[in-house]
């Protein structure tokens, strides 16, 4: 089968690489004639579902990460400077590296002649014979069997396939920095964590753990401090927020090193008055600082007309669940396997929205409790015991009946 994917990030090509594997002639177009390196920093992933992804050929054996252990969480108190106090802290197993990385190693399991760099999609429709068709910027016309949008939030193909679904901002925003460990001062408390620092009895949070530095050495010294503070932003002060410094309001975020002085001095402000000394110090000192602008969007179906969504091109959950390599590598296993089992092509499209929306909704609703303890009713963990973390946590995260990572 023919098939077009727009879009060449993480879903777009994870989904080229496994349909190829399946027998498909397969063509990606993204839009950036650029390497598409510099666009986050630190993500994760669990053990369960990296090794599969390993197996699947999508990154190699040698894919660096860092192991976590524990999650503590931190308050600040003045008694506990400057690393703060921890009330309690959570045994996991997951793994964190860059996201840059995992591009570059899925990037290069594309074949450039299945990558096509620097064209932009406009516009897709179905056409006679049950076939779609893709016009680019330049006009050009181009026909496929199949077509993924893999084009993220702001999805292309989302808009014209289902125009009435908008994204609903959630008050909001992740503010994200990186800074080389050898910058800072003092020793970090950090080993095999990854901590969420509460504020003074305001919503939101902060998130801080080590990543692999950009040569994939995860060598004490040489790692990249990785934190992501969630603040909150009245709707009615969001746009001169993300006013960039040439007076131009960007949407949904707001790119490294384009953030005026005056808003990331008074958001630096914030975060020092509001997490343990050590941490502030981190965020002060991090240069080209970003803002990605948190929305949420509910869908009734993933595919029409042979036109289908993945990654976060379909239901838009809250950052919380730990899900953004989940979503597109599973859509696309899932459809390859439906591509197999079913003869017909439309029957096929049908199951598989099904079961996306399943898992999509699944995600939405553990995100949007996860939203609701991790930004609005965020405990202080400068003032309160083991016990009451322990009951906020269970009670706060509670996965949807026979749900996990590994198999959706």
């Amino acid at each position: 089968m023919k098939i077009g994917i727009v879009g060449g990030s993480i879903a777009g090509c994870s989904a080229t690489i496994l349909l190829r594997k399946a027998g498909h002639d397969v063509t990606v177009f993204e839009r950036s004639t650029k390497a598409l390196t510099g666009r986050g920093g630190g993500i994760g992933t669990t053990p369960g579902l990296m090794e599969e992804i390993r197996k699947e050929g999508l990154i190699k054996g040698d894919f660096a990460y860092v192991q976590i252990n524990k999650m503590p969480f931190v308050g600040k108190s003045s008694a506990s400077e400057p690393y703060g106090r921890t009330a309690w802290a959570l045994p996991i197993n997951f793994h964190v590296f860059q996201w840059n990385e995992l591009w570059k190693n899925l990037r290069a399991n594309v074949p450039d002649d299945c990558y096509q760099a620097g064209i932009k999609i406009v516009n897709a429709k179905s056409i006679p014979d049950g076939k779609v068709e893709l016009t680019t910027e330049s006009k050009d016309r181009l026909v496929f069997d199949l077509v993924l949008f893999a084009d993220g939030y702001n999805s292309l193909g989302r808009r014209i396939l289902f125009p009435d679904k908008k994204l609903k901002y959630r008050g909001y925003v992740l503010w994200r920095g990186l800074l080389p460990e050898s910058k800072i001062e003092s020793a970090s408390p950090l080993k095999d964590d990854i901590l969420r620092l509460s504020y003074d009895n305001a919503p939101g949070h902060n998130v801080v753990y080590f990543i692999p530095d950009e040569n994939g050495s995860i060598k004490e010294g040489t790692r990249m401090f990785n934190w992501a503070a969630y603040v909150a932003i009245p709707d009615s002060e969001l746009d001169e927020l993300m006013t960039d410094r040439w007076g131009k309001i960007r949407f949904g975020t707001l790119p490294p090193g384009t953030m005026t002085k005056t808003n990331e001095d008074r958001l630096k402000k914030l975060l020092s008055r509001s997490i343990p000394n050590h941490y502030a110090e981190v965020v002060n000192k991090t240069k080209d600082s970003y803002i990605q602008v948190i929305y949420t969007l509910d869908l009734d179906r993933y595919s029409k007309d042979r036109m289908c969504l993945i990654g976060d091109a379909g239901i838009v959950v809250p950052p919380f669940t730990g899900s953004g390599v989940f979503k597109g590598y599973h859509n696309v296993k899932d459809l390859v396997h439906c591509l197999k089992e079913y003869s017909n092509l439309e029957e096929a499209l049908e199951q598989w929205s099904k079961r996306q929306l399943l898992t999509g909704k699944r995600l939405l609703a553990l995100g949007e409790q996860m939203e609701k303890a991790f930004i609005w009713e965020q405990l202080d963990f400068a003032h309160v015991d083991e016990e009451t973390t322990r009951k906020w946590w269970k009670a706060s995260v509670t996965f949807p009946d026979r749900f996990n990572y590994e198999t959706g």
